[in-house]
């Protein structure tokens, strides 16, 4: 979802035509504080920002931006970029937004899968390890086999 934040009517009618042509709906928001209310009520993908917002309430946009989460902001100058060219950057901020995160994506899988197999083989070499005890309960060494089995099936997959 997109958040376009100004105060000017024009942009807030252009509002039909991003969501049309980025795919995404797209709510409006005339000043900081309205885009505030709305970001409690909705996590935003991006948010565009007319220069206007900036220059008249700067603080209280830096302190929108800080609990934007993941939202991209993207600011713009109505005067000078047109609704097609708003449209090209959105799209290049929604491509930045998706490259993000992906690799953020891939990367805690990664390290999930890492921590997974550190955990499962320390698992695996502790269940051999219990099992050549002297003098082991036949139930406690039948226990151990089969948590060796599992850990050993659960370490292919993570491979």
């Amino acid at each position: 979802m997109i958040l376009l934040v100004s105060s000017e009517p024009e942009v807030q009618q252009s509002a039909p035509v991003l969501s049309r042509e980025l795919g995404e709906r797209v709510e409006c928001a005339k000043s900081v504080r309205m885009a505030a209310a709305k970001m409690r009520e909705h996590a935003f993908d991006l948010i565009l920002l007319d220069d206007e917002i900036l220059d008249i309430n700067g603080s209280g946009v830096d302190g929108l931006l800080a609990h934007a989460a993941g939202a991209v902001p993207l600011f713009f100058n109505p005067a000078v970029t047109a609704t097609r060219r708003l449209v090209l950057e959105a799209r290049a901020a929604q491509r930045r937004r998706d490259h993000d995160r992906k690799a953020a994506t891939e990367s805690a899988l990664c390290t999930l899968r890492n921590e997974l197999r550190s955990d499962v083989t320390g698992i695996l070499l502790s269940s051999q390890l219990a099992l050549k005890t002297p003098g082991l309960p036949e139930t406690c060494a039948a226990n151990l086999k089969t948590v060796c089995e599992l850990a050993e099936r659960v370490g292919s997959r993570l491979a």
